[in-house]
C-alpha cells in the first residue's frame, strides 16, 4: 500500500533537532571543563598564596 503522510520531511526534522541537541551537550561540556580548570586553577593559587603566608609567618618569629 501507498503511504498517504509523506515523513521524509519530518525524519530530516528529527535528524536536525537530534543533532542540534548533540551539538548543545558538547558545548555545554566544553564550558563546564573550562570552568572546572579554570577553578582547580584558582584553588592551587589560593593553597599556594597561603602555603607562603604560613611559611612567612612562621619565619618571623
Amino acid at each position: 500500500m501507498y503511504e498517504l503522510v509523506d515523513f521524509s520531511a519530518l525524519y530530516s526534522l528529527v535528524w536536525v533537532v537530534f543533532a542540534l541537541v548533540v551539538l548543545a551537550a558538547v558545548v555545554s561540556l566544553i564550558v563546564f571543563l573550562i570552568a572546572a580548570a579554570k577553578a582547580v586553577s584558582a584553588l592551587a593559587r589560593y593553597r599556594h598564596v597561603q602555603t607562603e603566608l604560613l611559611l612567612a609567618e612562621a619565619t618571623r618569629d
